[in-house]
């Protein structure tokens, strides 16, 4: 598991993960075995993380720890479920705003 200080980053990918899985893949609960798979190769590059204690975002680091495969999954998650959830909060926004 990732060091105390690299919680949050780890927390973001699983959380990203799970949320991906359970509307791409039709999954409740538990991971496909594919997201499984890459959430163990994710939590590996992650305890291996030259920048240690330091660590930028994935995205802002200058070495790149995934092979481009995961890499491009990885992208792939985040830019899907993160839209999602702006999407999301701007129609709460919206909806509490017309209230």
């Amino acid at each position: 598991m990732p060091m105390p200080s690299r919680w949050n980053g780890w927390m973001t990918m699983a959380t990203m993960v799970e949320m991906y899985c359970s509307s791409h893949h039709d999954t409740s609960g538990d991971l496909c075995a594919d997201c499984e798979a890459f959430l163990d190769y994710a939590e590996v590059r992650l305890d291996k993380c030259p920048y240690g204690e330091q660590k930028p975002t994935c995205a802002n680091c200058p070495v790149h720890c995934y092979k481009p495969q995961y890499r491009a999954r990885a992208r792939q998650i985040m830019r899907e479920e993160l839209g999602g959830l702006a999407r999301a909060c701007n129609a709460c926004h919206t909806q509490f705003l017309l209230n």
